[in-house]
């Protein structure tokens, strides 16, 4: 999801309740393997506290390119 370094970090579940849908649909977007539409753009940017222009910003040369993510699962917390 573009805006990324403008938005606070928050889990997936979290959005996904604030947004009305389910946590798959966050999930299938971070990963390029769903399409959001416009009511759904619409329905992040309120649950993120942005506008929606803010998904369609370019980023600054100031921003850097993202760190990339560590693949697969978090480890469990040792008890």
């Amino acid at each position: 999801m573009p805006a990324q370094s403008r938005c606070q970090v928050r889990p997936q579940e979290n959005l996904a309740v604030d947004a009305q849908v389910d946590r798959t649909v966050i999930s299938d977007l971070e990963r390029g393997k769903h399409n959001a539409s416009i009511h759904l753009m619409d329905r992040l940017a309120i649950a993120l506290l942005i506008d929606i222009s803010e998904f369609f910003a370019e980023p600054s040369p100031s921003d850097g390119k993202p760190e990339p993510m560590r693949a697969g699962r978090k480890p469990k917390p040792k008890p």
